[in-house]
């Protein structure tokens, strides 16, 4: 995952106004968590853009094949 996100310039648009993220306060939000790798791609991205990161959420999460018992493995 790491180098694949980028910021481009402008970065953000809000009512024809191009927002700079430098200095701006960001929660990153993720749909699922398994690795953590978009996670912390994406906060590498805003970090080099500027943006001050103070946290990161996920909607679900998948357990590792290590955590499962062995009843709910398929091979």
């Amino acid at each position: 995952m790491q180098g694949s996100l980028r910021v481009r310039q402008p970065a953000l648009s809000w009512a024809g106004r191009y927002l700079d993220l430098s200095g701006r306060l960001c929660i990153i939000c993720d749909d699922v968590a398994t690795t953590g790798a978009s996670i912390a791609e994406a906060y590498r991205v805003l970090s080099e853009a500027g943006a001050c990161v103070v946290g990161a959420a996920a909607v679900a999460r998948v357990q590792r094949r290590s955590e499962l018992p062995s009843s709910q493995i398929i091979s």
